[in-house]
């Protein structure tokens, strides 16, 4: 299957690719995305607001910085885990190849690279965060405790791969491959 593809634009011809396609599967990530993602964070919210409602509208003085942390993380995330499943749909179904298409051409994703980048971009995060401290040492304040940072740490370290993971594959991956399709100039795509 993959071995119809030279390079990762041309990857996006593999299975169908007529416009039609690209229209009816971007609709259904979006609606995974934007409408099912969504329902979560309208629950909470909703939920929220009815528990703090006093018995008037007009002396109703809660703010969405007053939704606990970690339910606001949560169904924050899940949309995102919604959106790896319309993507997931989307090119498994509609256009009937690889979700793997959209990260490499090759007939396998090499995992050794993804890792090199995942170093060099925690350093490079992890330096600029030194730097900022450094510069700006009132930005930052050392509060730590050890309940909540093992259940963030934990989550975090879930759920933030899958959710930059799902903004790439988007993003990076499926957006760039369809205008491939109709671009032909990768110096205009990228």
């Amino acid at each position: 299957m993959f071995s119809k593809a030279n390079n990762f634009l041309e990857a996006a011809r593999i299975g169908r690719h007529e416009w039609c396609h690209y229209l009816l599967a971007l609709s259904v990530i979006l609606f995974f995305w934007l409408i099912i993602g969504s329902l979560p964070i309208l629950v909470l919210v909703g939920w929220f607001f009815i528990q703090n409602m006093p018995q008037g509208l007009e002396s109703l003085d809660v703010s969405f910085a007053d939704i606990p942390m970690l339910p606001m993380f949560l169904a924050t995330m899940s949309s995102f885990v919604v959106l790896l499943i319309g993507i997931f749909l989307a090119v498994e179904w509609i256009h009937q190849r690889k979700v793997a298409s959209l990260v490499t051409p090759a007939p396998s994703i090499r995992w050794r690279r993804v890792m090199q980048g995942f170093g060099i971009w925690t350093l490079l995060i992890a330096l600029l965060s030194i730097l900022e401290a450094l510069w700006y040492p009132g930005r930052y304040r050392f509060v730590f405790q050890p309940g909540s940072f093992a259940l963030f740490a934990i989550l975090g370290i879930v759920l933030i791969p899958l959710q930059t993971s799902a903004e790439e594959l988007l993003f990076r991956g499926y957006l760039i491959q369809a205008l491939g399709v109709k671009l032909r100039n990768p110096i205009v795509i990228c």
